[in-house]
């Protein structure tokens, strides 16, 4: 019998999201491919770690779930399909809204990455 192998194919990935510090946030990959792939996630800062809430490098499934955000939290997320045949990845972001007050000014920092992309008086 023929066994038909295709690479895996992600035809679907969350576009960035912003979001508020202790938020909720979930990213969705979909891919297809023979044999079906396995679907990871990890975040591609330094360290590659997760959310302190969340243990090792990796998460396996469709959907990555973020609860309670941190500015931590903030930057590019990789969606790994993998299969017998290959291993294909996409990525998207997440960018945090965070609001600070100082003693005379209000201001909203936008971050996304290691750093500061915007504050807003």
């Amino acid at each position: 019998m023929f066994s038909f192998q295709a690479a895996p194919t992600i035809y679907n990935i969350t576009d960035m999201v912003t979001a508020s510090v202790s938020d909720t946030v979930s990213l969705e990959c979909r891919a297809t491919g023979s044999p079906t792939p396995e679907i990871r996630w990890r975040h591609t800062r330094p360290n590659n770690k997760l959310s302190n809430d969340i243990e090792g490098e990796y998460i396996t499934g469709t959907v990555l779930t973020i609860t309670n955000i941190k500015v931590e939290d903030r930057g590019e997320y990789e969606c790994i399909a993998s299969n017998a045949e290959a291993e294909k990845s996409k990525t998207t972001f997440i960018r945090i809204y965070c609001k600070y007050t100082s003693q005379s000014k209000k201001f909203l920092a936008i971050f996304k990455g290691p750093g500061i992309l915007k504050l807003l008086y």
